[in-house]
């Protein structure tokens, strides 16, 4: 059973990348109502256009750190302006991580850039992962989104995950071949020394006196 587990463990990221694949690409890029706000986020230098589903998602591990740069317009003046860009790593749907930069002054039009250290989450399961970019005003109103998709590869931790999974099984086979046998045998011996104080106890108790003899 424990064998079982870890194998649903380790074949969790691809069902979820299977999940995703299935709802089909990321949203389209999205701006509040009643503004012409445009906005760009680049993943390492690459605009987020270019992985916008599971199939087409960015190669990253989570010993890396990633530069992100959003950059807007048409945004409104004052403060209806973007003041905070947000960046959020989903993980079965719910948010896993937020990164949030913040200026100091709302801006119609802009750019903000951050690092996005994900390094002590390191251990957390390979696969693909969708993540939710979107800018803000002061309020705390949403002026633009974007989803895109990263492809999260640890090859050391999926040999390590092999190996144990390997030997987990060669151990469960080892148990059924020795234990096994060992358990019958005793559950047989068992059974016989029943039987025969079963039998013991049928001839102790035949104590009736003999039928008499015919005259």
């Amino acid at each position: 059973m424990l064998s079982v587990a870890l194998v649903l463990v380790f074949l969790a990221p691809y069902g979820i990348g299977m999940i995703s694949q299935a709802r089909g690409a990321a949203p389209a890029v999205t701006t509040a109502q009643g503004n012409s706000v445009s906005g760009t986020v680049e993943w390492n230098g690459v605009n987020v256009d270019s992985y916008p589903s599971v199939s087409s998602a960015a190669s990253w591990s989570f010993t890396n750190i990633a530069t992100v740069n959003f950059a807007w317009a048409g945004a409104p003046t004052g403060s209806g302006g973007v003041s905070q860009a947000f960046l959020v790593i989903l993980f079965l749907g719910f948010p896993a991580y937020t990164k949030q930069q913040v200026q100091s002054v709302a801006l119609p039009t802009g750019a903000i850039s951050m690092t996005y250290d994900l390094t002590q989450f390191k251990w957390y399961l390979q696969g693909v992962y969708e993540l939710h970019a979107y800018l803000e005003n002061p309020a705390g109103n949403t002026l633009w989104s974007e989803n895109f998709y990263v492809r999260v590869a640890e090859p050391y931790d999926i040999t390590v995950a092999t190996v144990g999974l390997l030997l987990l099984t060669v151990a469960e086979l080892y148990l059924i071949a020795t234990v096994g046998p060992r358990a019958l045998d005793k559950t047989r011996k068992t059974q016989m020394q029943q039987q025969e104080k079963a039998a013991d106890a049928d001839t102790s108790t035949d104590t009736g006196a003999p039928p008499p003899e015919k005259t």
